[in-house]
């Protein structure tokens, strides 16, 4: 029998001479894990879409969690989109070296939930203390298509009654500063938005959630061009609501113009000749 020193905890133990350990229990072997863990990703992150969007998604439908004493640190998302999921490990597949681990689970009462985790202390912490006020362009695009990915919806309603067509993407979130910092990010690209609020829609009856709506076909058109989302039955959406902006023709002039619903009949013009007191 031989005695050392434990390299972590620095008490003394009796180990065979067969069987050499540096450590005096299995506790301090994991703690030793965890602090030397960082081995799986790239050293030097530079800022861009793929980071971008790792962090948007990883926000909004991902969760970060970590037990110290067991060493273990992981990066977990669930989502019911297959091409959400495969998006987003490709996505992760530039920055990070390591196995991503793929599997399904299925619930009862809901559909089949694609989910994805990722074992590493060092990416958990760099998700958790990046600083996203320092987003460069290309990166707040990569962000806003993760986090609408997750969190954002599509909603396109009543196509054939122009009077009550519902032509909107939606995000709803408890946190106001979370709306605050989404509407500023989509600003920078004139993407017009308005911010609402609604008592009990949530799980919890008098809880109040903050929305920011997008609608309008120019509002529509600017986020097609430089977010747009990577799930396809969203994307497929997206596109139906900015065709379905068709021109009205003007009944007096017959010239065409975009206006909003079929209660207007006619144009600009005429509708000043026919209406003077509007």
């Amino acid at each position: 029998m031989l005695t050392k020193n434990c390299l972590v905890c620095k008490e003394k133990f009796n180990h065979f001479k067969s069987h050499p350990q540096i450590y005096c229990s299995f506790p301090c072997y994991l703690k030793w894990r965890s602090n030397n863990q960082d081995n799986t990703i790239k050293k030097e992150i530079k800022p861009s879409f793929e980071l971008g969007y790792f962090i948007g998604a990883t926000l909004g439908d991902g969760t970060i969690s970590y037990n110290i004493n067991q060493g273990n640190y992981k990066i977990l998302l669930r989502v019911k989109d297959k091409d959400f999921r495969d998006y987003y490990i490709k996505v992760a597949k530039t920055f990070y070296s390591y196995h991503i681990k793929i599997f399904e689970i299925k619930e009862k009462g809901c559909s089949i939930r694609y989910s994805c985790s990722l074992h590493s202390k060092s990416l958990c912490s760099f998700i958790k203390n990046y600083n996203l006020k320092k987003m460069n362009k290309k990166m707040i695009c990569g962000f806003l298509k993760g986090f609408f990915d997750a969190e954002g919806s599509a909603d396109f309603y009543n196509k054939n009654n122009l009077r009550r067509i519902i032509r909107q993407i939606r995000f709803s979130q408890k946190d106001l500063k979370v709306i605050k910092f989404i509407s500023n990010l989509l600003l920078k690209f004139n993407i017009k938005n308005t911010i609402s609020y609604k008592i009990g829609s949530g799980f919890k009856k008098y809880e109040t959630y903050y929305y920011i709506v997008i609608c309008g076909k120019d509002n529509l058109k600017l986020f097609y061009k430089y977010i747009g989302f990577a799930i396809k039955r969203k994307q497929k959406r997206l596109k139906e609501m900015i065709r379905s902006y068709k021109p009205i023709k003007c009944q007096r002039c017959g010239n065409y113009e975009e206006r909003r619903g079929s209660v207007h009949k006619y144009c600009k013009k005429c509708s000043k000749i026919i209406y003077p007191w509007k």
